[in-house]
């Protein structure tokens, strides 16, 4: 039996009409979801006012002369399409599953995620003629399967499409995910590779030429997104290279994944020249950098091939290794192929290993042990890697303890 909305239920967005004289320029934002928030504080940052109050659907920024509209994200590419707003953000999951004529104007880095298909693991699914697929995504699938020539069944569900292959309703999905383990707690595994890359986008209707409004608007919300990507630099922070939880059983989380994550990303910064264009930015390899230390004589070998200039010179002005070893020889290894100067020590209350090692009595992420008991580190090397290092990768930090006298 159809039933109504209950009254407390946000206002509809499907008849939207009408226009301030007084705002030539129209942008929808999300109402509400993941992009929401982001999407509003970018606008504000880009020195638009909203000052959105409760569920209002319209907000004028009249210094700006732009007419906010707070849209379903859903709608906003329809209504992008049509003409009747200028600009508007959304996902690119939502623009490209509502088949609008809109461009994408500008990437905004944030909302990241990626259109999957997922089965029951173990089940062997295949995507073949026949195969029923539960999905929210009707125009992505769709395009999808098109385009592999498959003849799939298309069951279109509104929410919690994880559950259609146990209720026997599919036998796939297909939805987007970030993290995967929503999947993964309905005992669905991933298949195969990305259907979409995701993002927050701004979009305008297909073949539009901005006015000079838009033009700002675009060049204003361009600059943030830029600043963004050199905000490491200007409050002179590091960042610690570190990966989430491990999507592919093949590949343990602790074991695999992160070790395998740590020296990927070494290998990327020998074959990039990141620190030529960003000499400041400084970075932080956990759990002793993975393979690197054990395999420095390749990387050394691999730079030289790659007609890159000495590692000495090439990144560790700007890589620091961290002292997350389970064991003395592992820490002695460390600490003799990458120079004191390079190491920040670190522990782990909560650990890979959380157990006590039968060998010596002491709980395996007790690094400090390791330090203190090396007889290559001299005592000035333990202070290195105990404190002076950490002073001038974390600047901030060692201006506010000399502030105080420390």
């Amino acid at each position: 039996m159809p039933t109504s909305e209950p009254s407390t239920a946000e206002p509809s967005t499907a008849n939207l009409t009408g226009a301030d004289p007084k705002a030539p320029m129209r942008v929808a934002l999300p109402n509400k979801g993941a992009l929401s928030e982001e999407a509003a504080e970018l606008m504000s940052e880009a020195g638009y006012r909203l000052g959105r109050s409760g569920k209002a659907l319209r907000v004028y920024d009249r210094d700006e002369s732009v007419e906010f509209l707070f849209l379903r994200p859903r709608d906003i590419a329809i209504y992008v399409g049509s003409g009747v707003i200028d600009l508007g953000i959304t996902g690119r999951d939502l623009s490209s599953d509502s088949r609008a004529p809109v461009d994408e104007v500008l990437s905004l880095g944030f909302g990241k995620a990626e259109f999957r298909l997922a089965a029951p693991a173990g089940s062997g699914f295949a995507l073949v003629d026949g195969a029923r697929i539960a999905t929210s995504y009707d125009g992505l699938l769709g395009a999808y399967l098109t385009k592999q020539r498959v003849e799939a069944s298309i069951i279109h569900l509104d929410g919690a499409v994880e559950l259609a292959p146990s209720l026997g309703v599919a036998d796939a999905v297909a939805d987007v995910v970030q993290s995967g383990r929503t999947m993964a707690d309905a005992g669905l595994e991933l298949i195969g590779e990305p259907l979409l890359a995701s993002e927050a986008v701004l979009i305008t209707q297909r073949g539009r030429k901005p006015d000079e409004a838009a033009r700002v608007m675009v060049e204003r919300l361009r600059g943030v997104v830029v600043a963004a990507e050199y905000l490491m630099v200007e409050y002179d922070l590091p960042a610690m290279v570190h990966v989430s939880t491990s999507c592919n059983a093949c590949f343990h989380t602790t074991g695999a994944h992160y070790l395998n994550a740590d020296t990927t990303a070494f290998m990327q910064l020998i074959q990039g020249d990141l620190f030529k264009d960003f000499p400041a930015l400084k970075f932080i390899i956990p759990h002793g950098g993975g393979a690197v230390p054990y395999h420095w004589g390749r990387f050394r070998g691999l730079a030289q091939e790659l007609k890159k200039p000495l590692l000495k010179d090439h990144l560790l002005n700007n890589i620091f290794f961290d002292t997350c070893v389970y064991h003395q020889p592992g820490i002695d290894l460390l600490t003799k192929v990458i120079p004191v100067d390079n190491i920040l020590f670190a522990s782990e209350m909560i650990g890979a290993v959380r157990g006590i090692d039968p060998e010596t009595g002491f709980y395996y992420d007790d690094t400090k042990r390791y330090i203190e008991a090396s007889r290559i580190l001299s005592s000035d090397d333990k202070h290195q890697i105990y404190e002076g290092n950490v002073r001038r990768v974390f600047p901030r930090l060692d201006a506010r303890l000399k502030a105080k006298g420390i």
